[in-house]
């Protein structure tokens, strides 16, 4: 690595299962109801144009949230946002190319296989690309974004209930529910402490971490933190450790010359996110390599 890079952001990610509680997962539960409905009704109104700022001051008191934590939704769809507009030419691309291998197997079935069942089915697929080849492009065109929270799978999955191994829709929707409120992004900066205001990280004397999780104000019948102890990160444990140690308050100047004090470190953010076996907690590190240190590539691999 050039020594003009080590200057670069440097972003790394860990993860861990931690031991909850009942209790605390009830807790994360609700924190992850509450932030799937807010980050969907926050979608439906930027693709809708409105404002941010209006946005912003409508979502406070409406979810009962603070302004870190509207910030740390709004980032985390722009970032949703972003992925799809990113990958959407190489769909295109990969739709293009089925419809030419699809429409080689029916000039193909023309000849051999004319009025067959099998041509009929293959014209129907090659129909199907199209249209969905249509769409992609016309979103590309308009720049219109479509996120299908919980995921098109399950989604799909309530028109054929028996296919999919439910009884009933009222199984596939408590499913469906659960998928919708299943993670929730916490947002960190380099001049909070521990690098993050809202999720705050401490060393245990047994070399363990501790979190403590603010909470909604919509929530404030759980207390207004979540306490989390005993944490341990099998791969990345030190350097999370080594990230936390670099918060410190400096004395320095604002741009007309008074003299101030503020912090500076490593941004940390958290992802909380529940899968079938429970919450898993995913902290990205995000910091400056020094050019007169150790280059970035040597803290840890790539996640």
């Amino acid at each position: 690595m050039k020594l003009s890079e080590w200057a670069k952001p440097q972003v790394r990610t860990y993860q861990t299962r931690p031991d909850l509680t009942p209790e605390q997962t009830a807790i994360l539960d609700a924190y992850a109801d509450l932030y799937g409905k807010a980050e969907r009704r926050l979608f439906a109104a930027i693709q809708a144009g409105d404002a941010l700022n209006d946005l912003k001051r409508e979502f406070l008191p409406k979810f009962d949230i603070t302004a870190r934590q509207f910030n740390a939704m709004r980032i985390g769809l722009e970032g949703k946002i972003d992925a799809i507009k990113e990958r959407r030419p190489e769909l295109i691309a990969e739709a293009e190319k089925r419809i030419r291998k699809a429409a080689k197997v029916v000039a193909k079935l023309e000849t051999k296989a004319l009025g067959s069942n099998k041509l009929h089915q293959k014209k129907r697929r090659l129909a199907t690309l199209q249209n969905r080849l249509a769409a992609l492009k016309a979103d590309q065109e308009a720049g219109t974004v479509r996120i299908c929270f919980g995921s098109k799978k399950l989604f799909h999955a309530q028109f054929d209930l028996q296919a999919n191994g439910y009884a009933d829709h009222e199984e596939w929707k408590a499913d469906w529910s659960r998928a919708r409120a299943s993670q929730f992004f916490v947002l960190g900066s380099q001049d909070e402490t521990a690098g993050c205001q809202s999720c705050q990280a401490t060393l245990a004397q047994d070399g363990t971490l501790n979190l403590q999780l603010r909470l909604p104000n919509a929530m404030a019948q759980s207390g207004k933190y979540l306490d989390i102890t005993g944490i341990r990160f099998v791969y990345g444990h030190e350097q999370i450790i080594a990230a936390l140690g670099t918060s410190q308050r400096i004395h320095t100047q604002t741009k007309d010359g008074k003299p101030t004090v503020k912090r500076i470190g490593t941004a940390l953010s958290y992802r909380f996110v529940r899968d079938d076996k429970g919450w898993r907690i995913f902290v990205e590190c995000r910091s400056k390599a020094s050019q007169a240190g150790i280059p970035a590539r040597t803290w840890g691999h790539w996640r």
